[in-house]
């Protein structure tokens, strides 16, 4: 059953309590929550969510511009040529993976997983290799940690949960602006 909410201003110092019970079984309440009830959901309108090829695509593309280090202004001359490399492709249509997106689906969705991964698997042996060098005054520590985990690689297969954090970092994103 769909849920009703009505903005209602009662003031406290008048009535209060009394007030509500009022408003509540009032005509005017009563009319409101019953047109509620009948009303379909807008929601009821579009298709339900669910992972689509091209979250997974784009989800695809982001990991490799990642894992071969290329810039995110790659992504917006990549999304043009998907487009017309593939003419026919539904996928390659609906793509639009530019820096933007490639960035938060990056930062926000594959960061996360593969560093939440990665701390998991180091209470297996490793090593740490540390290093410091002195740059314009500032001294800076590299450290490099190597491990040897065939399940944590880039190439892994994209999980359903994975993809649909895909495309949530990409809303998140995209609604800040």
């Amino acid at each position: 059953m769909p849920t009703a909410h009505f903005a209602v201003q009662i003031l406290v110092s008048h009535g209060g309590k009394h007030d509500v019970h009022v408003h509540v079984n009032g005509k005017h309440h009563k009319e409101a929550a019953s047109a509620a009830s009948s009303t379909c959901s807008v929601t009821s309108f579009f298709k339900p969510q669910h992972i689509s090829r091209v979250t997974e695509a784009e989800a695809r593309w982001a990991l490799f511009t990642a894992k071969h280090n290329l810039s995110f202004l790659t992504s917006d001359h990549a999304t043009k040529l998907f487009k017309t490399m593939f003419p026919d492709s539904e996928i390659a249509k609906a793509f639009a993976c530019g820096h933007t997106k490639t960035a938060a689906i990056i930062k926000k969705a594959l960061s996360p997983h593969f560093q939440k991964k990665t701390v998991t698997n180091l209470s297996n042996p490793f090593s740490l290799l540390v290093d410091a060098s002195l740059s314009h005054e500032t001294l800076v520590h590299l450290f490099s940690i190597k491990f040897n985990d065939t399940s944590c690689c880039f190439d892994t297969e994209l999980s359903e949960e994975l993809i649909a954090k895909c495309k949530k970092a990409t809303r998140l994103s995209l609604n800040k602006k």
